[in-house]
Order: C-alpha cells, then sequence, then structure tokens
C-alpha cells in the first residue's frame, strides 16, 4: 500500500504565524558582523526586553529586508533563541514581499533539508500576499529536495489569496509528486476552513490524488484527536467522512487510527 503522508518534518498549524517555534533550526550558521547590521537594528538590539524593543526591531529590520532582503534574512535566522519569534518571522515575511526569488534562493543555499529553515513561511508569505503564480514558478526551478516543501506551501498560501485559481495550478502540475505536495497544501488549507466545501472539491480528484487529499485532511485530524483527546462522536464523523470517498477498508482504516501526525508534516511522502 502506497503511504502519501510521510513522518513530521514541518509543524503547520494554523498559517506561518503559528509555525515552528524554533524557525532557526535547518540554518546554516553564518553570523554576520557588527558593521553589516544597520544602526537602527544594532540600537534596536540595545533596549530593553519587552514589547517596545520587540516593536522596535520589527519596524527597523522590516525596512532593512526591503533594501537587502537576503542580509536580514541571514540576520534574522541567527537571532539570540530569547527573541520573540514575532522578529524573525517578520523579517521573513518582509524579505518573502520585498524580492520572494532571492530570499528562497538564499534560504535553499544556506538551510538544511528537509524543512529548509524558513522556506515554508516564506513561500507561504509570498504566495498569500504577494505573486503567487511567480512563487509558483520558483517552485518549478527549486532542486528536487526542496520540491516537496516548496510546493506544499505555495499551494498553503494561494489557497489564502485565490482558491480556484491554486486548484486550477494544483491540478495541471505534471510531475506526481509536485501535485500532490500542492493538493497537500491546499486540502490541509481547506480542511480547516470549510471540511463542507473542500470535500466538494477532493470529490472531483480522482485516484492517487484523491487519496492524497484525504489523508492531508484526515491526517490532520488524528493531531487534534492526539493533542486535544476525541470522543466518539467526532470519531464517527470522521468514518463518516471517510465512507464517503471510494477508498478501500485499509485505506480508511489507516487515514482513520494511523499515528498521529504533528499537523500533517510537509515532506515527500513514503511510497
Amino acid at each position: 500500500m502506497k503511504r502519501f503522508i510521510g513522518p513530521p518534518g514541518l509543524i503547520v498549524v494554523a498559517g506561518f504565524m503559528a509555525l515552528l517555534p524554533a524557525l532557526k533550526a535547518g540554518v546554516d550558521s553564518n553570523p554576520q558582523g557588527a558593521d553589516a547590521v544597520p544602526p537602527d537594528v544594532q540600537k534596536a538590539q540595545q533596549l530593553p526586553k519587552g514589547d517596545e524593543k520587540t516593536k522596535a526591531l520589527l519596524a527597523a529590520a522590516g525596512e532593512w529586508a526591503k533594501k537587502d532582503p537576503t542580509a536580514a534574512l541571514a540576520w534574522s535566522q541567527q537571532l539570540p533563541r530569547d527573541t520573540p519569534f514575532s522578529v524573525s518571522a517578520g523579517v521573513v515575511s518582509a524579505c518573502a514581499l520585498a524580492n520572494g526569488k532571492a530570499s528562497a534562493d538564499w534560504t535553499v543555499q544556506h538551510s538544511r533539508p528537509p524543512d529548509f529553515g524558513p522556506l515554508h513561511g516564506l513561500l507561504f508569505v509570498w504566495s498569500s500576499r504577494g505573486d503567487p503564480a511567480t512563487a509558483a514558478a520558483w517552485c518549478a526551478e527549486a532542486p528536487k529536495n526542496a520540491r516537496y516543501i516548496s510546493f506544499f506551501s505555495v499551494g498553503d498560501g494561494w489557497y489564502l489569496k485565490d482558491q480556484p485559481a491554486a486548484c486550477n495550478w494544483a491540478a495541471k502540475l505534471e510531475s506526481v509528486d509536485d501535485r500532490h505536495a500542492a493538493i497537500h497544501g491546499i486540502a490541509l488549507k481547506w480542511g480547516r476552513a470549510n471540511i463542507p466545501a473542500a470535500t466538494g472539491w477532493i470529490k472531483q480528484l480522482k485516484g492517487d490524488d484523491l487519496k492524497v487529499a484525504v489523508k492531508a485532511v484526515a491526517g490532520d485530524w488524528r493531531a487534534n484527536k492526539f493533542n486535544n483527546g476525541s470522543n466518539a462522536r467526532n470519531e464517527a464523523a470522521m468514518k463518516e467522512w471517510l465512507d464517503s470517498f471510494p477508498l478501500s477498508d485499509a485505506d480508511k482504516t489507516e487515514d482513520l487510527t494511523g499515528a498521529p501526525l504533528s499537523n500533517t508534516g510537509a515532506v515527500a511522502p513514503k511510497k
């Protein structure tokens, strides 16, 4: 039997701002000298810990990202661990919107698989708040070991901006692996937002494409069941939902009772 959703490599909770408390994980160490950091950013770093420091850092680093996104991105991935997550996340967002391609290129070159540091958040913002078609074009040129997380992330983000366009893009991807990654991202996001509408879309899919989408939603449900507890009612509802698809009994059993995923790992599936 094919397995479409592999072990977790990236925690996907409810969009980029809830991703990965340790955003810096998987990024190669390449510390910048103090003279490379703009004075406004250095000044903000010297402030006492608290909301004012966080606001000042976000503002100064955000301006830096507009002028030199790769330098700001590199700096954001080497911040002390006690720096609020919103600072690194805000810089990644600013870099994605300033120059998504340069920022994504830098991330792939300086981060380690399978999560590639801030790549998911960067592509999520680029496709949800920037130019999703350009982000999708970048995915088509991504290295092999970064393609699944890349197509997943663009599907995840593009869905928020233009659901019909995202679904149309995913359906036309010729590579099976790329298509499944994009479907995975869309199904995860849509399943959380509007399960009846997501179900209608999933039922239009065929074969393994349908299995991937169902497994994304079911895997997310299992993670929530594991983390938050479950009762007979919602488990019965999930079983009824699975029964509405043309899946084998073995597939349905795996989707219903398989090991819980960490809010579904965006990694290449094991086949």
